[in-house]
């Protein structure tokens, strides 16, 4: 069928064009490491995490500031999509991490 064809060219159209802006946000230095972005807030969050444990709050007080941050998606602290499955389980690793709860 013809349909499909065309559907299939205008799918990889549309790839090759992602991949030329790929390359063009590299070549002017517009993307980040992913592994030194995770090490970065891997420590900030470390750091919130432990400022606020010391706070001279009781236990449940402290407790519920760490979940109101574990609350907030991944997606909320840049301009990204909307969570996909693989984002979800990032984000539910962290909250464990934030709580002190080693993941498995």
């Amino acid at each position: 069928d013809g349909g499909d064809i065309d559907a299939e060219k205008l799918r990889k159209l549309r790839l090759e064009c992602d991949l030329l802006q790929l390359r063009k946000d590299e070549a002017e230095n517009r993307l980040l490491d992913a592994d030194a972005v995770l090490r970065c807030w891997s420590a900030a969050v470390l750091n919130v995490r432990g400022t606020i444990l010391a706070l001279p709050l009781p236990e449940a007080q402290r407790h519920a500031i760490l979940d109101a941050i574990t609350d907030i998606p991944p997606s909320a602290y840049a301009n990204t999509a909307p969570e996909s499955s693989g984002e979800r389980d990032a984000h539910e690793t962290a909250t464990e991490s934030i709580r002190g709860n080693p993941g498995p």
